[in-house]
């Protein structure tokens, strides 16, 4: 929905979706995701212009019943116009509960304009 400003650098202030596949394979107590995706940017404007496609790796080795390390690189492509990032990070993952999951990650990116540091910090509530 086109509720983050663009002036403001938070969306592009227009109707945008986007669709993420994922695939998890565990072998005993490590785990690989699979993900690929679409982002179809201001679908109004009829255009794939700022449309990327994502295509990411990640694998989780849970080391106690809690914690959880996380390493994972992932790929936004352009559809059309643009060059390509490359992001990989690492770091830790804490079951606070049966149902959260805290994340903790930092990592860097390469490709033009490309962040040179990068962290995420995000929780996972299942109900």
């Amino acid at each position: 929905m086109p509720t983050a400003s663009e002036d403001s650098g938070l969306g592009t202030g227009n109707w945008d979706t986007g669709v993420v596949l994922i695939a998890t394979r565990e072998w005993g107590r490590t785990s690989i995701d699979w993900n690929v995706g679409y982002s179809a940017n201001d679908l109004s404007a009829a255009e794939l212009g700022d449309d990327h496609w994502f295509l990411g790796q990640a694998v989780r080795q849970q080391l106690t019943d809690r914690w959880t390390a996380i390493g994972e690189i992932f790929a936004i492509l352009p559809h059309s116009n643009g060059s390509a990032n490359i992001h990989f990070s690492g770091g830790a993952q804490l079951t606070v509960r049966e149902n959260l999951v805290l994340s903790a990650l930092i990592g860097s990116a390469v490709g033009h304009n490309s962040p040179d540091l990068t962290s995420y910090l995000g929780f996972t509530f299942v109900y």
